[in-house]
């Protein structure tokens, strides 16, 4: 669990017993102790845990299975192994690595050792991603727009998207979802989407996070079998 409030990313038994601690409790930081408001892990088959130190921090960290610190990549910018506001991460079965820069509207390719591989830009505004068993690539944001005086490409955004890629980058599918009024939200409707799974049969899960939202809420949406 990557908890930015606290500067740490967790890990916990089903039962909630506490295992390991990345990073520092309470303390903000940009050293092989310390992250700056995390915001997504990736885990490989190995155990290795690779942080996006997000919010505070432009930087991947890396920790082996045991949490030992072994490297950290990652600059301010826009460039190719350059980061800005690295949002969400996730590992696929070849061990790539995917990196959603929500400033750069773009998901960046990386390999273990924090070499860039590819980016895909202006696509979409990563907020959240999930690979499926096949490398499906499913990523929920919000179109690219105006340069805001968040700092970044449609945030505050007018709408939501959820897109799926193959690993080439080529985009398989968009969907489209309505935006919550303020003060409302109504089934079907998504607030600042951060988090996306998806299950066996395709249908989808995501999670709101917007502040004005009556309440933070994770929803399914069904797959709908193909038109004959």
């Amino acid at each position: 669990m990557a908890d930015y409030g606290a500067h740490v990313v967790e890990k916990f038994t089903p039962k909630g017993q506490l295992l390991l601690t990345l990073g520092t409790l309470g303390a903000a930081g940009c050293d092989e102790t310390h992250l700056n408001r995390p915001t997504d892990m990736a885990i490989t088959p190995q155990g290795d845990v690779f942080v996006s130190d997000g919010y505070g921090n432009n930087r991947v960290v890396h920790f082996d299975a045991k949490g030992r610190f072994v490297k950290t990549w990652g600059t301010l910018g826009q460039g190719p192994g350059q980061l800005s506001q690295p949002h969400s991460i996730a590992v696929d079965s070849r061990g790539v690595l995917y990196v959603a820069e929500r400033n750069n509207c773009r998901i960046q390719l990386f390999d273990q050792t924090g070499a860039s591989l590819s980016q895909w830009r202006n696509l979409i505004n990563p907020w959240g991603i999930w690979i499926a068993p096949h490398d499906e690539i499913l990523v929920c944001g919000s179109t690219p727009a105006r340069w805001t005086t968040r700092g970044n490409l449609g945030n505050p955004p007018s709408d939501q998207i959820v897109m799926k890629f193959n690993i080439e980058g080529r985009a398989l599918e968009q969907w489209a979802f309505p935006l919550c009024k303020p003060g409302t939200q109504e089934p079907g409707e998504l607030d600042w989407a951060h988090g996306i799974a998806a299950d066996s049969k395709g249908n989808l899960y995501l999670g709101d996070v917007a502040d004005n939202s009556p309440s933070h809420r994770v929803q399914k949406f069904i797959r709908l079998p193909a038109e004959k």
